[in-house]
């Protein structure tokens, strides 16, 4: 009876860490998704969408109330917001940190949205992946080419 016990409650905590992860998996993809987007790649978010539906399906099933589950995917999307180079800079930022903030935006979005398209296809084929790689690249190219000409950026 006692074995029997313990690997129900394996089970559980099993199934628990499964959703955890899975969670924080979501709150990942889908921060990168909404910045790959938001940078203009083709990103379909019905996949996200699905998932979602998925786990909150799963955690209601394990008996977590929906305010919990809400909370913990809030919680992992707001800590993934880092994996990406901040939206806006602050209105005083100096020539070098804009020059920075291009810089960074041209490195990391092809590198974030190409693990996007390997981890999640459905949500970012390669031919999108491919278009807007090239098109980050040639518009941040063309704002740091515009900027270093402005005469406040010397």
């Amino acid at each position: 009876m006692l074995a029997v016990l313990v690997t129900i409650a394996a089970m559980q905590l099993g199934d628990h860490d499964a959703l955890s992860s899975d969670i924080d998996r979501f709150g990942r993809i889908f921060i990168v998704s909404s910045g790959c987007a938001r940078m203009g790649y083709e990103v379909d978010f019905d996949p996200l969408h699905d998932m979602q539906r998925q786990i909150e399906s799963r955690a209601s099933e394990a008996g977590m109330p929906e305010a919990e589950i809400s909370r913990r995917i809030n919680d992992s999307i707001v800590r993934h917001e880092t994996d990406l180079p901040p939206r806006n800079l602050p209105e005083d930022a100096s020539p070098s940190q804009i020059m920075q903030h291009l810089r960074d935006v041209k490195e990391v979005y092809p590198l974030r949205c190409g693990q996007l398209a390997w981890e999640a296809p459905e949500a970012l084929t390669s031919e999108g992946l491919k278009s807007g790689d090239a098109q980050l690249i040639e518009r941040m190219s063309f704002f740091e080419t515009l900027y270093a000409r402005a005469p406040e950026s010397k």
